[in-house]
């Protein structure tokens, strides 16, 4: 049978897969595009298809949809009819009698939901013992009316069923907008969840960032991907972030499958969706940025010539090794060391500055080849002046690294300079000026004797 009234569907786009969606691309949706229920009461664009064996149903039916709810209709009188309609035409709901010549009955929802699983179904029936509701709905359909139905039923359900489809169509191109936010983003961005720590989604930027593929990152901890000291940090972050919805860490250390480190700062933004919470996180990188700073840091903190920390940074690390009077234990022992050249200005004087400045590099080379790695510490403290701090030691090893040390100054070539060293062991009772005085007094009284000794305090 032909349709009563033509349809001018096959004229607009295809509908969207909405049966295709990613759970979870669904839910973060509503949050990133704040999706409204927009739904109205004008359904001219939707179509329906009834498929009854009895003119006078497909008639009364097809008056009352288009004066009471206002969509296109088109009617079959066999549900063979109606999927070959639907293999040339769009609709949005078919209205299907569950007792009609050729395919009918369940067999029919099944095969119209197997082959069209974006139309909605909506079985109308006077046999209710035959055909269960549950039976009906667990087959696909979308409701179920028994005939004869009440007044205003049909058009309420189609309300309904119009209603849903608008909302998931509205969902389906507000996931579409967020892919399209998600993926293009120039910086990286994951979904991980608040419980598991698993990474749900990420996006190309964040693939690229990391050195891996889309795929080995679904799925795996976020804690694989971050530097072994940043785990508990990155745990408190959630807790921390969690009830005000958003925060932020920096300096967190990102680690690449080739070994490099990047330096990432992680704004965290948490979704609060119904029965569910996801963390969106993004990850800017910061390593040039912060690897400049080190730089001048690093700067602000050496002295050029030789390498060696400067003045200021002996006082830094002094604070950490004296011990604080609440705090002091019987084992805190250090040994500080000052260090000067004897006759350096007459060697500048008589060979000139840059020969000087030879013996400077010099003298930077054998502190750093002869105090240990383990703490140990050389400065320049100024001029031709230099210290050497020894946490740990006690005044026998001090005076050996200080022996060897001169010996090895003096043993090169060295313009007619020797090297004097004063050593000082920490006492209890020290604050870090005397300490330094004490060192500084031992210096004194090695060049005061006679110079190219090391002098104990």
């Amino acid at each position: 049978m032909k349709p009563t009234s033509p349809s001018t569907a096959t004229s607009e786009p295809s509908a969207p897969d909405l049966c295709a969606l990613h759970p979870q691309c669904q839910r973060v949706a509503r949050w990133w595009l704040g999706l409204q229920d927009q739904s109205q009461r004008d359904h001219r664009n939707r179509h329906v298809l009834v498929a009854d064996d009895e003119p006078v149903i497909r008639e009364m039916l097809s008056n009352i949809l288009v004066e009471r709810v206002g969509c296109q209709i088109s009617t079959v009188a066999t549900g063979d009819e109606a999927l070959s309609l639907l293999e040339t035409e769009r609709f949005d709901v078919v209205i299907a009698d569950m007792v009609m010549p050729g395919l009918h009955g369940i067999e029919l929802v099944q095969t119209l939901k197997d082959r069209f699983p974006d139309v909605d179904v909506l079985v109308m029936t006077g046999f209710g013992d035959a055909f269960p509701f549950v039976e009906v709905v667990r087959a696909g359909a979308s409701d179920f009316i028994l005939k004869p139905h009440q007044p205003g039923e049909i058009e309420a359900k189609l309300h309904r069923i119009f209603k849903d489809r608008e909302l998931r169509e509205q969902l389906f191109f507000a996931e579409q907008k967020y892919r399209n936010l998600f993926e293009h983003s120039m910086e990286g961005n994951i979904l991980i969840s608040p419980e598991t720590f698993e990474v749900v989604d990420a996006n190309f930027a964040f693939a690229t960032l990391i050195g891996r593929e889309h795929d080995d990152i679904i799925g795996i901890p976020v804690f694989d991907l971050l530097d072994p000291a940043a785990h508990s940090r990155f745990r408190e972050g959630v807790e921390m972030f969690r009830p005000a919805g958003q925060g932020k860490l920096v300096d967190v250390t990102l680690l690449r499958p080739e070994g490099d480190e990047l330096y990432i700062d992680i704004s965290m933004a948490f979704v609060s969706i119904p029965g569910d919470e996801i963390v969106f996180l993004t990850f800017r990188d910061v390593t040039e940025k912060r690897r400049e700073q080190h730089r001048l840091m690093h700067a602000a903190q050496t002295d050029s010539l030789t390498g060696l920390s400067n003045k200021k940074m002996l006082h830094t690390r002094l604070r950490t090794v004296v011990p604080d009077r609440r705090h002091r234990r019987g084992d805190d022992r250090s040994c500080l060391m000052f260090i000067d050249l004897d006759n350096f200005k007459q060697c500048n004087d008589t060979h000139g500055h840059q020969t000087g400045d030879r013996l400077i590099k010099t003298v930077g080379e054998i502190i750093r080849g002869t105090i240990s790695e383990q703490g140990d510490e050389g400065f320049r403290y100024g001029g031709d002046e230099f210290a050497v701090l020894l946490p740990g030691a006690n005044m026998v090893g001090a005076v050996e690294v200080a022996e060897r040390m001169r010996s090895q100054f003096e043993s090169g070539q060295c313009f007619g300079t020797t090297m004097s060293i004063g050593v000082a062991e920490y006492k209890e009772g020290m604050d870090t000026e005397a300490f330094i005085e004490a060192a500084d007094g031992a210096l004194y009284k090695a060049k005061d004797g006679g110079k190219n000794i090391v002098h104990v305090a």
